[in-house]
């Protein structure tokens, strides 16, 4: 298991596909929240239902497991997820005992890995993903279960101008039309929560798929306890990601540690990827 976890290669996956680090392991916290079934609703009132029923938070704090497969490779860790909305995302994997061994860590204008074990770091703007249409905002946006538009921290009943919105099942499809670089399509189940995320780069071929299901209440806060990721680039090697959160917390103190260990090296993406043939 450790061998696994200290892959190299797997772990600049995990780097290079910022959100596909999540959860897993079910507690007796939780409870189920049947799914209904959607009526008649027009289109402004659906928008209106999905922002009144989007998770209210200042800090998030999510346990869980991740298990991640990718090239015939399969891993699992525990992992604790902390956000401090719109400032600075910290995600640590600690696969035996607590031990932290990985640390992925965002803010709006930087992303730093963290190899504990390998005592080395890379650190880069986000300025090539923002670029891409993919800002911090759409990434802790994902984490939370959240429609988003990008750069735009919060949404209004005016930004429904910005949807197409139609009837899809039992639920509603939305596709975004404000982004030129990336396209957005959401689906929305009958409880006004967003079921699945969509987001695929019209520069770089970036693909990423992220369903959400099996909502439940977590201290009467209703969140999926399952997620389903699936991401690839340019369309080379695919990683699947099956989550499941064990509990979540939300407006707790918190500190986010985002020190860099004075001792550790730092590799450059682009040494990093000629060092592994990347």
């Amino acid at each position: 298991m450790i061998k696994q976890l200290i892959d190299r290669n797997l772990f600049w996956k995990l780097g290079m596909f910022l959100t596909i680090i999540f959860m897993a392991a079910c507690s007796s916290s939780k409870k189920a929240v049947e799914s209904g079934v959607l009526g008649y609703i027009s289109s402004h009132d659906y928008f209106n239902s999905l922002i009144d029923n989007e998770l209210q938070y200042t800090t998030f704090l999510c346990k869980m497991n991740v298990e991640i497969r990718t090239n015939g490779k399969s891993i699992s860790s525990k992992a604790t997820l902390k956000l401090q909305r719109d400032r600075v995302m910290q995600i640590s994997f600690q696969p035996i005992a607590g031990i932290e061994m990985f640390r992925l860590q965002l803010t709006p204008d930087s992303v730093i890995a963290i190899n504990r074990m390998n005592r080395w770091y890379v650190a880069e703007n986000l300025t090539s993903l923002t670029n891409a249409g993919f800002d911090f905002n759409g990434i802790q946006s994902l984490f939370t279960n959240k429609l988003f538009i990008p750069d735009k921290k919060n949404l209004s009943a005016s930004d429904h101008k910005f949807f197409d919105i139609k009837r899809q099942g039992n639920g509603m499809l939305l596709t975004l039309n404000a982004s030129k670089q990336m396209s957005y399509v959401f689906i929305g189940d009958a409880n006004s929560h967003i079921a699945t995320a969509t987001l695929n780069g019209n520069v770089n071929n970036f693909f990423i798929d992220w369903k959400y299901t099996s909502f439940s209440l977590f201290n009467n806060i209703v969140f999926p306890s399952k997620m389903n990721i699936s991401a690839a680039i340019e369309k080379k090697q695919r990683i699947d990601v099956a989550c499941s959160i064990s509990s979540i917390e939300t407006d707790l103190r918190m500190d986010v540690n985002t020190t860099i260990p004075t001792k550790y090296s730092r590799i450059g993406v682009n040494d990093f990827l000629n060092l592994f043939n990347l």
